[in-house]
């Protein structure tokens, strides 16, 4: 019995252990068997966060889906900002000023939302500012962004008033009579770019005419500017012409004018270039330096003859010069430029004011003609233009006793101090006097030098001739600079020329600069004593730094020999001053 009873017990026990191992298997099995819902992430970013439309286009906005939606729902757009809903914008789908409500149907992966700003092309507005912020109803959800922000700008614009009408017939290489037109500008952001095409040439003030031109946006907002438009056909533009002229900026709709005219051919003609010479002053018997001309030609059926009249003389290479010279026709043809050189060959022996003609004749072809002008004066008996000797931009120091008068040496790779002249320019020595300080034992400015820091600020852009000077500064002493003596003992007029420049800095009172003449029997002549005297004020002023230009009558002085001198005391390294082209001029 007891062993029925345990064996009844064990099998309870085995039973609900299978019970409970079934029940087990099968929850397990249930929990792996049951659909979960998976929720529908509905919406994705609008595009950017931030966008911007012209008033005068619209914007479309898509909206993407993570996947397809699974149920049906809603979207609620809602409208915020400045721009407002009917006044400024609308949509599509179309909405009102609480926004819209758009369906999204099962299954849809993406849907598509259009601003369409209302345009006001014409009037001055401030851009305006929309945003839209999505939400979802009905089972539909979002993703991380849901608004945008919308900027509607103005759209920039081009406005023209006016007509103009075919230019007509016009020769080849001449210009029409302008015409007008009015441009203006609204809202512009950009600068007004304005360009003619071949054959067309546009200006602002009527008189200088190019292919392009530009006018800032402050200038042409709201106002309206006038543009001179005028025909030049250029070589071989014979007949119809086409043309426009084209107005852009940025952002704005650009505008196109249509031009039309006609070119006609021209004739045999000679163009030269420039139509007037001077060539400044010059010495009886002496050349001036040359000047070049061009010429060009087209249809020319022979060469052109170049004469010329007066005291002038013309040259093809600017080295054998003569009263007349020819231009080829096949070179000088169709526009190639020629190029020929004239000087100023005064020899009357009578001072004055001088004049010639230059004209140029070819075969059917009308003469042209360049006038010339100079002014006879003097000859030069001696002169120096300091290109003789060698100068260098380097300190000079003097190797020798600062307490003793006496003339300084060279020192090689200095600027130098003396000059034995070789038959050209004037030879010359510089002689120290003491007055107890170093003079130039420290190193100075001083000699012949072709430094052009300060020169080259001059009118001139350096020396008056040449490429060198005499300069001088901080002589803490006296400087003189003796030139050999001139015969003129057979001359009745004379006249010296000295130029001079000061560096524009601090001169004080005990500065002294002096231009002296000496004969050779001893008789002194001062032309020029800047002791004591403002050299900052008046006429000397050297600011800019101008070349002063001595002209003095010395004929008191002609009947045997005459030496100048060069005399300069300063006390600062930037107390500078040049000496060039000297001349002894005289008949």
């Amino acid at each position: 019995m007891r062993n029925l009873i345990n064996n009844l017990f064990r099998g309870l026990i085995s039973f609900t252990y299978l019970v409970m191992g079934v029940l087990l298997i099968t929850a397990c099995v249930d929990e792996s068997s049951v659909e979960v819902e998976k929720p529908n992430t509905a919406v994705l970013a609008v595009l950017e966060p931030e966008l911007e439309t012209f008033e005068d286009e619209s914007l479309n906005i898509s909206v993407n889906f993570v996947e397809p939606s699974s149920t049906e729902g809603t979207i609620q757009v809602s409208f915020s900002g400045d721009a407002v809903y009917g006044d400024d914008f609308t949509t599509d789908p179309a909405g009102d000023v609480n926004g819209i409500s758009i369906p999204v149907a099962s299954g849809l992966s993406a849907l598509s939302l259009s601003v369409i700003p209302v345009n006001r092309l014409g009037s001055v507005e401030e851009s305006k500012t929309l945003a839209l912020s999505f939400s979802a109803l009905d089972g539909v959800s979002f993703g991380p962004r849901n608004n945008s922000s919308i900027t509607i700008l103005n759209r920039p614009e081009i406005s023209t008033s006016g007509t103009i009408s075919d230019f007509g017939n016009v020769t080849e290489l001449e210009s029409s009579a302008s015409q007008s037109f009015s441009v203006g500008g609204l809202g512009l952001t950009g600068d007004m770019e304005l360009s003619a095409s071949e054959n067309y040439m546009i200006s602002l003030d009527d008189s200088d005419f190019e292919g392009s031109l530009t006018i800032p946006a402050a200038d042409i907002n709201g106002g309206d500017t006038l543009v001179y438009v005028r025909f030049t056909p250029e070589f071989d533009a014979i007949g119809a012409v086409a043309g426009t002229v084209d107005i852009e900026s940025e952002n704005a709709e650009d505008v196109t004018l249509a031009l039309s005219a006609t070119g006609t051919e021209q004739p045999p003609t000679i163009f030269i270039d420039p139509s007037t010479l001077d060539f400044g002053s010059a010495p009886n018997g002496g050349v001036s330096a040359s000047q070049s001309a061009s010429a060009t030609g087209y249809r020319l059926t022979e060469d052109i003859a170049v004469s010329v009249t007066g005291p002038f003389e013309i040259s093809l290479d600017d080295n054998t010069y003569s009263a007349s010279i020819v231009l080829p026709a096949e070179v000088i043809n169709a526009l190639e430029e020629v190029s020929f050189f004239t000087r100023f060959a005064p020899n009357s022996g009578v001072d004055g004011d001088k004049v010639g003609t230059i004209t140029l004749s070819s075969a059917g072809a009308a003469d042209q003609q360049i006038a010339l002008s100079g002014e006879e004066g003097l000859s030069i008996v001696a002169f120096t233009s300091f290109e003789e000797p060698a100068g260098v931009d380097v300190d000079y120091t003097d190797l020798g006793d600062s307490t003793v008068s006496r003339v300084l040496e060279n020192n090689d790779g200095q600027a130098p101090v003396q000059y034995e002249s070789i038959g050209g320019e004037l030879g010359f020595k510089t002689i120290y006097v003491p007055t107890g300080g170093l003079g130039s034992t420290d190193g100075d400015d001083l000699g012949v030098t072709t430094k052009t820091s300060i020169v080259g600020d001059s009118p001139e852009g350096g020396y008056t001739d040449g490429v060198q000077g005499y300069y001088a500064d901080d002589t803490d002493g006296i400087i003189k600079v003796v030139f050999d003596p001139v015969d003129v003992s057979s001359l009745t007029t004379l006249r010296l020329a000295v130029d001079y420049l000061f560096n524009d800095t601090s001169w004080e009172d005990t500065d002294n600069i002096m231009i002296s003449v000496e004969t050779g029997d001893g008789l002194e002549q001062t032309l020029l004593n800047l002791t004591g005297v403002d050299i900052e004020a008046g006429a000397l002023d050297p600011e800019p730094h101008v070349w002063q230009k001595m002209d003095v009558d010395i004929s008191n002085l002609v009947g045997g020999t005459i030496r100048l001198t060069l005399q300069v005391e300063t006390n600062s390294a930037a107390e500078e001053v040049y000496f060039d082209n000297i001349r002894f001029l005289g008949i």
